[in-house]
């Protein structure tokens, strides 16, 4: 099973481009960053998004970031911790204690994968012409030979432990992302058809895998289209006129709502991570409930089973003083 050479809690693993690269941030409420606080002291969450990558450049990363499979565990090697000088170096109370701690944490295996997230299409869905166009077949196959580098018992990297979800391209604001590439004197290069169907592909190869997949472009549409219905029967009331006097024209009310899932109508902000990280949430509780928090053992005893140790012991220590 492919593991990584340190020691640690065992692995997610968050793979994809900016919207994955991105979700470290706590200013945006990344879902990556709430992934990881989800997991505190039972998984270590990896981020490896990688900016304006497409899957045909994404895949030579992923291939490079397992070690082969070890077909015997017994050949890993054990990560022990250093207990030499305890004794003499601390009082008996603090030796106890860390004895305690050093008890859950080895002789122990290195961590292992538990879970893969890939995150692309995003950039695939570029125009045909860019440079970070792929096309949906080759698209297709790029997540397919990802997949089955960990999945297929013929591969060298092969293991059935690890699990897999599919994350779909979100909507696309094409006016919003038109302001912000303008101000970087690029092209605009994306539209929302092209985003759509290469979120309909991920989810081909979710069912061709028997994979979960988190269709976030389908839910965060749905919320826009109840958001623009609102606003819809709003218009009918007020002749399309808004609080300021100014008019609620048809093609405005068309791109009306991405602002509260996108911050340059490409990226999400707190809201669009929130909800892509309470589906993801929900996809493991679904589809993975031996991964769910509450199943996973706590890195090291809580301190209040540190605490509790050491005042039993110096309990002890003060009786036998009076021996």
């Amino acid at each position: 099973m492919p593991s990584l050479g340190l020691y640690s809690y065992d692995v997610f693993f968050a793979f994809g481009g900016s919207s994955t690269e991105f979700a470290f941030n706590t200013k945006t409420s990344g879902w990556v960053a709430m992934l990881a606080n989800k997991y505190s002291r039972r998984i270590d969450v990896i981020n490896r998004g990688f900016a304006g990558f497409n899957s045909r450049w994404a895949k030579s990363i992923f291939f490079n970031s397992f070690p082969k499979t070890v077909k015997n565990e017994s050949e890993i090697p054990l990560c022990k911790p250093d207990t030499s000088s305890i004794k003499q170096s601390m009082p008996d109370t603090e030796s106890s204690a860390h004895n305690l701690i050093l008890k859950t944490m080895g002789p122990n295996r290195p961590a292992k994968v538990k879970l893969v997230t890939i995150f692309l299409g995003v950039n695939d869905a570029a125009m045909e012409g860019y440079p970070a166009h792929v096309p949906l077949a080759e698209f297709h196959q790029n997540l397919l030979s990802m997949i089955d580098h960990l999945a297929d018992p013929n591969s060298e990297y092969y293991s059935p432990e690890i699990k897999f979800i599919l994350i779909t391209p979100p909507p696309l604001s094409e006016p919003m992302w038109a302001r912000t590439v303008k101000k970087q004197n690029a092209p605009m290069d994306r539209s929302e058809e092209n985003a759509k169907l290469y979120a309909e592909e991920v989810i081909k190869v979710g069912k061709k895998r028997n994979i979960p997949v988190v269709d976030v472009f389908t839910r965060i549409k749905n919320e826009i289209n109840e958001i623009q219905a609102k606003q819809a029967e709003i218009n009918a009331l007020t002749n399309g006129t808004t609080c300021t006097g100014s008019r609620m024209v048809e093609d405005n009310l068309r791109w009306f709502g991405y602002d509260q899932f996108f911050y340059d109508g490409l990226h999400f902000n707190a809201n669009g991570n929130t909800i892509l990280f309470e589906m993801l949430y929900e996809t493991i509780i679904t589809n993975y409930p031996d991964l769910v928090p509450w199943k996973l053992p706590k890195f090291v005893p809580s301190v209040a089973e540190v605490m509790s140790l050491e005042k039993k012991l110096k309990a002890v220590k003060s009786i036998r003083s009076r021996l």
